[in-house]
Order: C-alpha cells, then sequence, then structure tokens
C-alpha cells in the first residue's frame, strides 16, 4: 500500500513536468497494479514501518529536489507544495514540515484564483 502511495504521488510529481509525462504514466500505472496480498502485507508491516519508509523516503526526496528545478509557473509551484506536502504526510511521524507545504500550497492556489 506504501508503495502504491509513493507511485501515485511520483506519478503525479512527474506528471506536472511535460518532459517526464512517460515517467509519470509508468508510475501511475505501477500504482494501480497492486493486489490484495500487497495490501495485505502492508497491513502486516504496519508495525514495522519505520523500518519500510526510508528506501521510499530518500528516493521521494531525490525526485522532489529535481523538480525544484524545473517549476517555473505559479500553478507548478503551487503543485509541487501540494505533493510535497502529501509525500510527507505519508509517513507515519508527524512532521510540521507537511503541514507547511500544503498550507503554502492553498496559500498559492488562492492567489492564482484572485
Amino acid at each position: 500500500m506504501q508503495r502504491a502511495t509513493y507511485e501515485y504521488l511520483r506519478g503525479n510529481i512527474l506528471d506536472v513536468f511535460p518532459e517526464y509525462k512517460k515517467d509519470a504514466d509508468d508510475h501511475l500505472s505501477k500504482a494501480k497494479r497492486k493486489s490484495p496480498m500487497q495490501i495485505a502485507t502492508y497491513e502486516y508491516l504496519r508495525g514495522n514501518i519505520l523500518d519500510v519508509f526510508p528506501e521510499y523516503k530518500k528516493d521521494a526526496e531525490d525526485h522532489l529536489s529535481k523538480a525544484v528545478k524545473k517549476r517555473k509557473s505559479p500553478m507548478q509551484r503551487a503543485t509541487y507544495e501540494y505533493l510535497r506536502g502529501n509525500i510527507l504526510d505519508v509517513f507515519p511521524e508527524y512532521k510540521k514540515d507537511a503541514e507547511d507545504h500544503l498550507s503554502k500550497a492553498v496559500f498559492l492556489r488562492l492567489r492564482l484564483l484572485v
């Protein structure tokens, strides 16, 4: 389940930038192929979730750091902040950074509407 969430969020990050459209489609399709057995495995591992997440956490941070360099428009920046907040929010421990990024995304999107 955490891998499916990771693939979904990674696909959305890559989807923001047109040059990564194929990669985004690959990650979103991987997220949709998870079986009930994989979901049950996630439930079993939930107690040891902090041991499972570090590899995904580092990979997510690497992709987000690359995305920072590519965001140009205000809409891309708002989407980046939203996705970054969601990625940080996936992990079980509370992250003030996740809340900050999600708040910033809401603020940026509201500014686009005005």
